[in-house]
């Protein structure tokens, strides 16, 4: 695997693990559509395969199509100043620790 592309499947899994371990939310995962319950809403998360965009649909801001940057990072398509992580930190009242560290889902990491 390349340095530029982005193994989805990592990232969803990794995203997914870290959901778990939050309290006052429910996550799924089935290996293609990662779905989050918190407070009566749910989010769904997943790769278009076709179109190279991880696709979120939202019950709060709506839905949105995020391709990967030369920052490597999540930008939407609508607005690059919308970064994946930042937008569900916001909306789930949650920190996920990919974003502080430099995780980097884009680097092959070995078997998993």
């Amino acid at each position: 695997m390349t340095d530029n592309t982005f193994d989805y499947s990592i990232y969803l899994n990794d995203l997914y693990e870290q959901l778990e371990s939050c309290t006052g939310l429910t996550a799924e995962f089935d290996g293609t559509y990662l779905h989050i319950h918190i407070d009566g809403k749910e989010y769904l998360i997943h790769w278009h395969d076709v179109k190279q965009q991880v696709w979120l649909a939202s019950p709060v801001s709506g839905a949105h199509h995020f391709e990967y940057s030369d920052e490597r990072k999540l930008c939407s398509t609508r607005d690059p100043d919308i970064i994946l992580e930042q937008l569900l930190e916001e909306e789930l009242g949650i920190v996920l620790w990919f974003i502080h560290f430099s995780y980097n889902p884009f680097e092959d990491f070995g078997a998993h």
